[in-house]
């Protein structure tokens, strides 16, 4: 589980607060982000997806040939 700390002054060890009085916190980011895409992974969310389809519907051999189409109609 994610460990959160008081945030403290490495001078005095006191608990630190901003300026309206809340106290601060620390935690590590970087394992919260971690945690967050593994979640996100386990629950099947796109946002997390390893891979992109970028497929038109089209095969390579269709999209080469209407390519040539289109610069066969720019010469027109």
């Amino acid at each position: 589980m994610q460990e959160i700390k008081p945030a403290r002054n490495p001078k005095t060890g006191k608990q630190r607060y901003d300026e309206d009085g809340n106290a601060l916190f620390t935690f590590n980011a970087s394992a919260a982000a971690r945690a967050l895409e593994l979640i996100g992974k386990h629950v099947e969310v796109g946002a997390f997806k390893d891979r992109l389809d970028v497929s038109h519907g089209m095969s390579i051999e269709e999209r080469i040939i209407a390519g040539r189409r289109r610069v066969r109609d720019l010469d027109d």
